[in-house]
């Protein structure tokens, strides 16, 4: 059985995202372009409303990329306690509250049981 992986807005960002000419950006991309065909196969890979909702943000035509590569995920539902979760790590880890997406990625991988994401190395 593969292991379950959430995909987090970052890492859609710098697989579909023109090269940067930041050359750890541009590290960041190339390393996940590498990592991403062999990723969905070996992982059951999910996103969430949280995902979708920061890609739809910025440029419209880089947006419309991000969402065409999302498109056929498998989305995490977004309950109350991915909510709780969410404030628990926004206490606990001292998010500030205009981060709280980031604390909102990790509660919905936490409260779904997905094995790892993209910040662990998987």
């Amino acid at each position: 059985m593969k292991e379950s992986i959430y995909l987090e807005t970052t890492v859609v960002s710098y697989y579909t995202s023109n090269p940067s000419r930041d050359i750890i950006a541009l590290a960041h991309q190339e390393i996940t372009r590498q990592w991403w065909p062999m990723a969905i196969k070996r992982f059951n890979a999910f996103i969430s409303e949280v995902v979708i909702e920061e890609a739809e943000l910025g440029d419209q035509e880089a947006a419309k990329k991000r969402l065409e590569e999302l498109k056929d995920f498998p989305h995490l539902e977004l309950n109350d306690k991915v909510e709780e979760m969410a404030q628990v790590y926004m206490e606990k880890l001292e998010i500030p509250e205009k981060s709280f997406r980031d604390a909102a990625h990790l509660a919905v991988a936490s409260v779904h049981n997905i094995d790892c994401n993209r910040s662990q190395g998987c």
